[in-house]
């Protein structure tokens, strides 16, 4: 699982809508972890944007 810091690097270059659409997370919980508005987001949260983040990377890397 990648850290907050990790998340909030990786979310700079992203479609916070697209994100949301993923994720089945709130625009507002994605928001507040990309500009750290929250110091110690939900577990929920993180592994939410976690997956997904790691999932696009994957993709990614593999060439998709």
């Amino acid at each position: 699982m990648l850290t907050v810091e990790e998340i909030k690097k990786r979310l700079e270059d992203r479609n916070v809508l697209e994100v949301q659409r993923r994720t089945g997370l709130g625009y507002a919980q994605i928001i507040n972890v990309k500009k750290g508005i929250v110091e110690h987001p939900r577990y929920e949260v993180i592994k939410a944007l976690s997956d997904y983040l790691e999932c696009e990377h994957t993709k990614k890397a593999e060439g998709e």
